[in-house]
């Protein structure tokens, strides 16, 4: 535990700091994580798979330089071509199955695209709604863990998850809406009742991104993703839940917004 600790009074302000920053300097961090948690899943991949990872690399790379420049079209053109790469070798390299082809693919959508909206959050027009994603995401772990080990009694996922319980979910997600509906009323009052909503429905998606990472570190057999934080693992055992919520949560203020 105190290892923990450490580590995230270390590593909690560094990235604060670039949320704060914004722009340029929160898209290069969310760059790096994301080339980071890729390469970490694709590792995990190979104890069963053979992943093409150079390939996917380099889209990662031109993925976010198009996305900011705004090359949308060429993106979309970029992205068949990597797809076609990844297939034409899939034909050429005959110890690759199909299966290899499938564990390429679903890292780069579900890792770089889904965490990409990070940097999406700065084209909303309140600041302080980038937070949420923080708050729905840690916010929920932290009280489901707490609360969990107080008064969890029902298994929430035993095959996957067994620490995690009924009571523990239930507790992330009133913690995650107590803390939205805070911060929405320091920064905007009249928010803060959907704060709230899109951070109870945030911590399931939240509880989610955790259990699917947890299954695929069961099926290929290992502990954490990486070690690049003592006591955590590595990005994607750090980002894991993060990376459903902030799709959810950055739809959700948009359709909040589009509503009311």
């Amino acid at each position: 535990m105190l290892v923990r600790i450490i580590s995230s009074v270390v590593a909690l302000p560094l990235l604060f700091l670039f949320v704060i920053l914004g722009g340029i300097y929160l898209e290069v961090a969310v760059c790096a994580v994301s080339a980071l948690a890729l390469y970490e899943f694709y590792q995990a991949l190979k104890v069963k798979f053979k992943p093409f990872v150079l390939p996917s690399v380099i889209f990662t790379l031109l993925f976010y330089i198009l996305f900011h420049q705004g090359m949308f079209v060429v993106l979309s053109g970029v992205f068949t071509f990597y797809i076609t790469v990844i297939l034409i070798m899939y034909v050429i390299d005959h110890d690759k199955k199909v299966a290899d082809v499938a564990v390429t693919i679903l890292p780069v959508i579900y890792v770089i695209f889904f965490l990409y909206h990070v940097n999406l959050f700065g084209n909303l027009n309140k600041t302080y709604y980038i937070w949420l994603i923080f708050i729905v995401s840690w916010g929920a772990d932290s009280g489901a863990y707490f609360i969990g080990n107080k008064f969890g009694k029902r298994k929430l996922a035993p095959t996957v998850s067994p620490k995690k319980s009924v009571e523990g979910a239930f507790g992330g997600m009133f913690t995650a809406a107590l803390m939205a509906v805070c911060l929405s009323l320091y920064f905007e009052a009249s928010f803060a009742l959907y704060a709230g909503l899109i951070a109870a429905l945030g911590s399931v998606f939240s509880i989610f991104g955790d259990l699917i990472a947890s299954k695929i570190k069961r099926e290929v057999g290992i502990k954490d993703y990486g070690k690049i934080m003592p006591g955590h693992g590595g990005a994607m055992d750090r980002f894991d839940s993060l990376i459903l919520v902030t799709p959810f949560v950055y739809y959700a203020i948009l359709l909040v917004n589009y509503i009311r």
